[in-house]
């Protein structure tokens, strides 16, 4: 199978997953913000992002070990096993220690982020679901670098309906405001902890070797400041809105940041198939590989911005759809997140090369502490200034400093000659036909809406020409994800007379 095929094949099943499952919390939405306030949603918008943050504290970026040595172990399946042991013993030693640490001192360590939202029970609960977590990602990280794609969509996505069950059950039936979430997410963590220990227990050895530890870490440890600083560009703009404005607003901006991940849904999703392949190519360092693997980046670059585009253009109407009238307001922020996102997507392109180079993970660090710094002081200067705008410009304007930062410190080591200026010219234009459009105020809401429609349509062709050379490059792709599936044809074996 060419890495064309594999990408596509990986990138369909992962997205098919990423977007049932997506679907699913959508759907929810309105019972969501039916049964629980803006303030509820504030107080689960900062609770799940400290999670995301001390996550990283708690597992070191061991995880990240789980993906880059399986290339190195993989014709070794003993050497394999007993790494991967270390490496979940690690994690569930640290993430066990910290938990506890945190639920005896966190009410006071942890005041200057949480603002009104009390310790008990809010973040005490958000805190016991980190103890459990980390070994299902192991998991998952696992499935993935192995290349189990439709493995991975299946456990992940029973695990997120039984969250949501649970979810509903707590909210609905029970009566529970912001803690029924929380608590259905601590119960999901311990469940899938087990799931995974009896599902997952002939791939490791309940071993510890130092050896092999110690070069997890070498890798990992490197990355733990990189991982902080992208926690932060996603944490920083909820904490600021709550402790500067209000739980309320934070909450509201939650809602513009599920829309906005429409677009992260896809990014992350492919991100999944294309970082095995890059490293299989990148490894194997063949001109035509390479060459193939620049060609499908780009390719992706332009989905991205697409995908961006039609995301913005549409968000009303998806929060009308979707939501209650007091979070329509979210609309004029969605296309700053949305394209946020586009500019990740850029990012794990370009960051490929220096997550391969074991020498280059230093580097990687510094893109997202510079990017982290700036979010930080963005945020603290527009929000008091403009809101929930402020906000997410400032998570623009970070995530496109990181992005260029990466992209200057990976030429030293790229193969890959990336066209940056059409990059740019592209991602450029359609954010600022996004803005305006959501700058719109007074039409007919039949004529934006026609406007809205005609403008997607010529972004898809425009697209399609500008990197393809084919205007309908984007249609033909989207038929061609059957004959991702299709068994490839035995050779012909010689004819007999």
């Amino acid at each position: 199978m060419t890495p064309t095929q594999k990408l596509g094949r990986g990138s369909f099943v992962y997205t098919a997953a990423n977007l049932l499952q997506r679907s699913l919390s959508f759907f929810l939405l309105p019972l969501y913000t039916h049964y629980l306030s803006p303030n509820d949603f504030g107080i689960l918008a900062v609770v799940t992002t400290l999670n995301g943050f001390l996550s990283v504290l708690f597992t070191w970026s061991l995880p990240a070990a789980i993906g880059r040595f399986y290339f190195d172990y993989r014709d070794d399946p003993k050497t394999l096993q007993e790494f991967w042991g270390t490496v979940i013993i690690a994690v569930l030693f640290s993430s066990l220690i910290g938990g506890l640490a945190l639920l005896l001192t966190g009410s006071t360590i942890l005041k200057p982020v949480m603002g009104d939202i009390p310790f008990w029970p809010y973040i005490a609960i958000g805190i016991s679901s980190l103890i459990f977590q980390p070994l299902f990602q192991v998991f998952l990280s696992a499935m993935q670098v192995q290349g189990q794609a439709g493995r991975f969509a299946i456990y992940s996505t029973v695990q997120l309906i039984i969250h949501l069950a649970l979810i509903l059950g707590l909210v609905i039936l029970f009566g529970w405001k912001a803690e029924g979430p929380l608590f259905a997410t601590l119960i999901t963590s311990i469940l899938f902890a087990i799931v995974t220990l009896i599902s997952f227990r002939k791939s490791f050895k309940w071993v510890f070797r130092i050896h092999l530890f110690k070069q997890a870490a070498k890798y990992s440890l490197p990355l733990v400041p990189h991982s902080l600083s992208a926690q932060i560009l996603v944490v920083t703009d909820k904490f600021f809105l709550n402790t500067m404005i209000s739980a309320a607003s934070a909450g509201i901006y939650h809602i513009a940041f599920l829309f906005g991940t429409i677009v992260t849904t896809f990014v992350d999703s492919v991100n999944r198939a294309y970082v095995p392949v890059a490293m299989e190519t990148l490894e194997d360092n063949e001109a035509t590989s390479l060459q193939e693997l620049k060609a499908n980046g780009m390719t992706l670059i332009g989905g991205y911005c697409l995908l961006g585009t039609l995301v913005s253009l549409f968000s009303l109407e998806m929060l009308q759809l979707f939501t209650a009238e007091p979070y329509h307001s979210a609309s004029r922020v969605i296309p700053f997140v949305a394209f946020a996102f586009v500019l990740r997507g850029i990012y794990y392109i370009l960051v490929n090369i220096l997550m391969f180079k074991k020498d280059a993970t230093r580097w990687v660090s510094v893109g997202t502490f510079t990017g982290a710094i700036a979010n930080i002081g963005l945020n603290w200067h527009l929000i008091p200034l403009y809101g929930m705008t402020g906000a997410a410009l400032a998570t623009l304007l970070s995530q496109l400093v990181m992005t260029i930062i990466i992209g200057k410190l990976g030429l030293k080591h790229e193969p890959i000659q990336w066209d940056y200026v059409k990059i740019s010219l592209a991602f450029t234009i359609t954010l600022t036909l996004c803005i305006a459009v959501s700058r719109f105020s007074g039409s007919s809401p039949l004529l934006l809406f026609s406007i809205k429609l005609i403008i997607s349509f010529l972004a898809f062709i425009g697209l399609g020409q500008y990197f393809n050379g084919q205007k309908q490059y984007y249609f033909r792709l989207i038929t061609r994800i059957p004959k991702l599936f299709k068994k490839p044809e035995s050779a012909s074996s010689p004819k007999q007379d």
